[in-house]
């Protein structure tokens, strides 16, 4: 498994991390809460800040987090990127959660192909 990945955003180059099994598992819960449409502005807040959270700006090679400890951006052109900001987070997201729903597909079609097999057996 990768554990980080580079992607180039606007004019800099940014590694993304994995997230611990835990916080990505509880950030799921939170996607399902959004998909019922129950997802508050702080449950909006901390997925945000954990998805940041394994964010790094690439200088001279070297990662350097875009959060600081107390959650403010640590390069203030940051603060007003919504573009690059945008970005990240979703790099982040897709970075830690891609695998997860491309399986989660596969078992539903080969659940269906059984399915669909173990029915036109039975006729």
């Amino acid at each position: 498994m990768e554990m980080h990945k580079d992607v180039p955003i606007g004019e800099h180059k940014y590694r993304i991390g994995r997230l611990p099994a835990r916080t990505g598992a509880w950030i799921l819960q939170l996607i399902l809460k959004q998909m019922q449409g129950s997802l508050t502005e702080a449950d909006h807040a901390n997925i945000q800040s954990h998805l940041l959270s394994v964010c790094s700006r690439l200088k001279n090679g070297v990662p350097l987090p875009v959060l600081q400890a107390d959650g403010t951006f640590a390069e203030k052109d940051l603060e007003f990127d919504l573009n690059t900001v945008v970005k990240l987070q979703g790099a982040a997201r897709d970075f830690n959660f891609d695998d997860f729903f491309a399986e989660r597909a596969r078992e539903i079609k080969e659940a269906k192909a059984r399915a669909l097999s173990s029915d036109s057996s039975s006729e």
